[in-house]
């Protein structure tokens, strides 16, 4: 019996452990990303969700993409993702594919196309970069590219690549936009484009072309642009811009009063107060994915403070953290379980990553902004480029930032809200010069009208006495109809109990009618 539990507990524990280890090596798919497609998106059947078959005659068959002899110029296959450049990538796409040319009439082309603009999109349209093959006494390729005016660039001339058979073609674009091409074991090219090459990736003819596509292995870099704003909060309006910033207390202190999260004057500044909160934020309204933030911790409770009668009125603060890639703007419980990451600021001045649990001492670096003697304001700045996760620390009057902590996640850079927490029973700091910046490349930045989140108190409603109309007959004749109620139901508990011994009475005579019967 021990060895059976024994068993499934590591079996339980495993689980768990393979579980908890994909939630984290597989972020949200976002920021600079890599995109691999292979023959697991046709293994069965076509992965819909990946690929696009406009007129519905491409085929599945024998683990193979199929594009019957009767195609036209309307058969294509084209993936649903897009390459798009990253700034921090130098690769744009790769594409590794085999071909079988069953038939290839001479006069008709088939083409392996990157930078097309949607997922119905045709050969010769602006943008795109097309790797085209064909027959003439034997098979040929060339590449054409088409700028924004629709206009075609003969990239490269056709040039003899082999028999109409099988042939393998190794195709990637830089970032730069350098296309290399090698069909079979000839290097075709290596070239700059005309065109960005940005877009998706498709297999298009001009018709009657027999194929069969196989051991497909394609890598696209997109890059996520979420539009959002570079926000730069003082907290000296009357309140903050709800189009920008939410704020929350999630949980309220159920020790300590008064418990507030409020905006209020610190040493002749304003500043956003966490008072004897529970768990509690200050996050973005618009998705994120390269950003910077950088904030000052103008307060924090470093000791316990009582007061005269030995009473708790504000305990040490126990962190504050920083989340990012979170999945909502706003929540009603612990939101931060479900973030990319969040790095702590602990007590005795640690620095931890909530996900990696990842650890550094602040102290070390000369920063120990947990201790009661040191007393000085101190500013953060956390960025998240490209995966890389930088978080530096200075003394507010300091000019220059120390790195106190860096690292890259396992997947791709995440896009979502942002927040700073507490994520203690009872937080007590401030926090000031709260600006959030966009650090993506050619960042999508919109214009937002301000919208004050304070909460206005109606004017007090003006009502009208009603007519109490039981209670005045009442007064004037001494009796409450609401005795009715319980008299009623007395009476009705009453009649049922009477009811019930009669019954009673009447079976027990029967009964003994019917024994004496037997008797006899």
């Amino acid at each position: 019996m021990r060895k059976r539990r024994f068993v499934k507990f590591v079996s339980f524990f495993l689980v768990y452990m393979i579980i908890a280890g994909s939630m984290y090596i597989l972020p949200a798919k976002a920021g600079s990303s890599k995109n691999v497609i292979d023959n697991a998106s046709f293994e069965q059947e076509l992965d819909t969700s990946i690929w696009n078959n406009p007129n519905g005659d491409v085929l599945v068959e024998g683990g193979a993409l199929v594009f019957p002899q009767e195609s036209t110029d309307v058969t294509g296959l084209i993936t649903r993702i897009n390459a798009k450049n990253s700034g921090y990538d130098t690769e744009l796409l790769k594409a590794d594919v085999q071909m079988q040319f069953k038939t290839l009439p001479q006069g008709e082309t088939f083409a392996i196309v990157f930078g097309l603009g949607g997922v119905e999109a045709l050969m010769g349209e602006p943008g795109n970069v097309e790797v085209q093959f064909q027959n003439n006494g034997g098979l040929q390729v060339g590449v054409k590219a088409y700028d924004l005016d629709g206009n075609a660039v003969e990239v490269v001339k056709p040039t003899s690549c082999g028999a109409v058979g099988k042939v393998k073609v190794e195709a990637s674009i830089s970032a730069d936009s350098v296309l290399t091409l090698q069909v079979g074991s000839k290097k075709i090219c290596q070239t700059e484009l005309p065109v960005s090459g940005e877009g998706r990736i498709g297999f298009l003819q001009t018709g009657s072309c027999a194929v069969t596509v196989s051991d497909v292995l394609i890598t696209i870099y997109e890059y996520d642009r979420p539009e959002n704003c570079d926000i730069y909060e003082d907290f000296e309006g009357e309140a903050i811009n709800s189009n920008l910033l939410t704020a929350k207390m999630v949980f309220p202190s159920n020790i300590y009063w008064p418990c507030k999260m409020v905006i209020e004057e610190i040493d002749g500044n304003r500043a956003l107060c966490f008072q004897n909160t529970g768990p509690s934020y200050i996050g973005t309204m618009h998705k994120y994915s390269n950003f910077e933030i950088t904030f000052d911790v103008v307060q924090m409770q470093k000791k316990t403070e009582k007061n005269e009668d030995g009473k708790v009125t504000k305990p040490r603060n126990t962190n504050l953290g920083i989340s990012f890639g979170d999945e909502l703007k706003d929540y009603s419980d612990y939101g931060y379980l479900t973030s990319t990451d969040m790095l702590l600021l602990e007590g005795d001045s640690l620095v931890r990553s909530f996900k990696t649990e990842m650890t550094v001492s602040a102290k070390d670096k000369g920063y120990p902004y947990f201790s009661a003697s040191e007393g000085k304001p101190f500013t953060v700045r956390m960025s998240v480029i490209d995966s890389v996760i930088t978080l530096e620390m200075k003394w507010t009057d300091e000019e220059k930032f120390t790195e106190i902590m860096q690292y890259q996640l396992s997947g791709t850079t995440p896009t979502g809200y942002v927040h700073i927490w507490t994520t203690s029973t009872t937080a007590n700091f401030a926090i000031d010069n709260l600006s959030i910046v966009n650090k993506d490349k050619e960042p999508n930045l919109i214009e937002v009208e301000y919208k004050s989140a304070l909460v206005v108190k109606p004017d007090d409603y003006s009502y009208e006495p009603m007519e109490r109309v039981y209670q005045e007959k009442t007064e004037e004749t001494g009796f409450n109809v609401y005795y009715i109620i319980p008299a009623v139901a007395s009476l009705c508990i009453i009649a049922l109990l009477v009811a019930l011994f009669v019954e009673h009475k009447r079976r027990t005579k029967n009964r003994k009618g019917e024994g004496d019967t037997n008797e006899s």
